[in-house]
């Protein structure tokens, strides 16, 4: 987990994220076993590629609670069956804010460590908005037929959610 350092604090704009689970791929729909996962910020974006093979659920779920209750730094791989990110979160110096980070990390072409993804964010937008986005998805669009190994509901869910009620009621 390698977070480099932001040179003045001072002069970076919190960014917000915006999140979105669709089944399959681009243009792919039907496709067994993966689901697309859109992080924009606005100024940077990238789609990620879970795998049934390498569910990256409770990994993630588990990121975002130690995002919304500490302690950082805090990270994960995610592996999209060849393509590995690396989720980074690290604090900064107001602790409503932290920063994150993903980089590829695929020394086979090239582009280890390549950012795709870095800057300062409001914890509890962050945490809320993949937590509303997921269970929505998990609601409404998710095709259990179409995820072929472990169930995709993540065991920290709850625990996600409880982050949150605490988060609000600081």
């Amino acid at each position: 987990m390698t977070l480099h350092p932001i040179t003045d604090p001072h002069d970076v704009a919190v960014l917000p994220v915006f999140v979105t689970f669709i089944q399959g791929l681009r243009g792919k729909p039907e496709a067994v076993g993966w689901i697309s996962i859109h992080l924009g910020t606005g100024l940077q974006q990238d789609t990620f590629r879970a795998s049934d093979a390498f569910p990256p659920f409770d990994d993630l779920v588990s990121f975002l609670v130690r995002i919304a209750l500490g302690p950082l730094p805090a990270g994960f791989e995610l592996d999209e069956e060849g393509v590995v990110k690396e989720w980074c979160a690290g604090p900064v110096a107001d602790p409503r804010l932290f920063r994150f980070s993903l980089t590829r990390d695929e020394s086979f072409d090239g582009r280890r460590g390549t950012a795709l993804i870095d800057g300062v964010f409001e914890r509890r937008q962050f945490v809320r908005e993949f937590y509303s986005k997921l269970s929505r998805f998990l609601a409404t669009e998710h095709r259990p037929d179409l995820w072929r190994f472990e169930p995709l509901i993540p065991h920290g869910l709850m625990r996600l959610e409880e982050a949150l009620e605490q988060m609000d009621a600081e």
